[in-house]
């Protein structure tokens, strides 16, 4: 009987190791796409401060309404947009 409850609490633990050793490479998996992601989205918020930085450096700097629409033009032109910066970071 003692022998029994033994072999089967062997058993146990044997199953339980088994299944963390099978975990744990799933975890570091998620681990590993947690910190791509959060390298991706701090890159992407870096993109937008600098983006509007800009923005604002050229409204600051506009002396007529001439240059503050170009400002304006140039801010809404897609190939200056975050959508253009991402698209090249997702080729990557």
């Amino acid at each position: 009987m003692i022998k029994s409850i033994i072999l089967g609490a062997s058993v146990l633990v044997g199953m339980v190791c088994a299944e963390e050793t099978a975990v744990k490479p799933l975890q570091q998996e998620h681990q590993q796409l947690f910190e791509k992601r959060k390298v991706l989205e701090e890159q992407s918020h870096n993109e937008r401060i600098h983006i509007l930085q800009e923005a604002d450096s050229c409204v600051k700097g506009a002396k007529t309404p001439d240059e503050y629409r170009a400002c304006e033009k140039k801010r809404k032109n897609p190939d200056n947009s975050l959508k253009s910066s991402k698209s090249l970071s997702m080729k990557h």
